[in-house]
């Protein structure tokens, strides 16, 4: 997926400022003590993007998410579609982040998730939302099974047979329904353009490639999923 629309700057409360400099340096951005050009990331108790006067914000402590993250021995699609094996684990590239949702609930299946994400500042807010996890042995063992790549998935196309599964969420097939909900929502209203990387990827070499797809998709793939599971607001298809 490839973003246009990106933070530059790093805006922080002044109790924040060591880690606002270890981001800036991590991901060459720019320190500002005060508000700077929009879009830029906020760092403070409730880290967020600021952008056209909207904020994004990501927890995995509250909101809707922490629904499926309780949940989340139940998501039987998603492990489905990955092959799920109990506790065998599989070496997954999520090509597409965003903040990280599902990756994570793939690393609570003891899957080790490389996320690769262009944008900075979604990589930020995937980055806080983990080091913000509760200090327990559940969590960290599921956070320590995640890497996160600030590139683009596109550059690792030669590099997919390294992984069992490719999974990719394209989020936002038709801008016009892009809003699943009031975060996505934001996050479509915050990239100015995004390329769907899933032609792609279908064209190449891969084990397995699972991609996330809205219940109204229509393929234009001449390439046909091997199969496709059916959810009630979204598919998973699958190719082999």
């Amino acid at each position: 997926m490839s973003f246009v629309a990106d933070i530059s700057d790093i805006c922080y409360k002044e109790n924040f400022k060591d880690k606002a400099i270890i981001l800036a340096e991590k991901y060459s951005l720019k320190l500002s003590p005060l508000a700077a050009k929009q879009p830029y990331l906020h760092f403070s108790e409730n880290p967020h993007i600021k952008f056209k006067d909207k904020k994004i914000i990501s927890s995995f402590r509250s909101g809707s998410f922490t629904n499926r993250i309780k949940n989340f021995q139940r998501e039987s699609h998603l492990k489905k579609a990955i092959g799920y094996g109990g506790e065998s684990s599989k070496k997954i590239l999520d090509c597409t982040a965003g903040l990280g949702h599902d990756a994570f609930i793939l690393a609570l299946l003891r899957q080790n998730v490389t996320v690769v994400e262009k944008n900075k500042g979604l990589c930020i807010l995937f980055e806080l939302a983990l080091e913000n996890l509760p200090q327990t042995s559940y969590f960290q063992e599921a956070k320590e099974r995640i890497t996160i790549i600030n590139d683009d998935s596109a550059s690792f196309v030669d590099k997919l047979l390294e992984y069992d599964v490719i999974y990719v969420d394209p989020m936002f097939e038709d801008r016009g329904t892009a809003g699943r909900s009031g975060v996505m929502s934001l996050i479509s209203d915050y990239l100015d353009d995004f390329t769907d990387v899933s032609d792609v990827l279908i064209g190449s070499k891969f084990n397995r490639l699972v991609i996330k797809r809205q219940k109204q998709f229509k393929q234009s793939s001449n390439i046909a999923p091997s199969f496709i599971l059916s959810g009630k607001s979204i598919n998973f298809h699958v190719f082999i």
